[in-house]
């Protein structure tokens, strides 16, 4: 299986946050609701996604609070 953990850390106070993971255009293809304690992690199964660059952002009350690149290879 193509399962990754991206790790993440929010603000000490928020009411609302996701991670929103993009392709190489922008378009959107999942996003994921995020709450608890101000670290944790969430699980991707990557096996959907094609070969290639993907970004992920996580926000918090809607404002991005940090952006990465992941590479899925098949």
């Amino acid at each position: 299986t193509n399962i990754t953990r991206i790790n993440y850390t929010l603000p000490a106070k928020y009411q609302i946050a996701k991670m929103v993971i993009t392709d190489k255009n922008g378009s959107t293809l999942k996003q994921i609701n995020i709450s608890g304690a101000a670290k944790g992690s969430v699980q991707i199964d990557a096996s959907a996604l094609a070969s290639g660059t993907y970004s992920y952002s996580i926000f918090a009350d809607g404002k991005i609070i940090g952006s990465k690149q992941m590479i899925v290879i098949k």
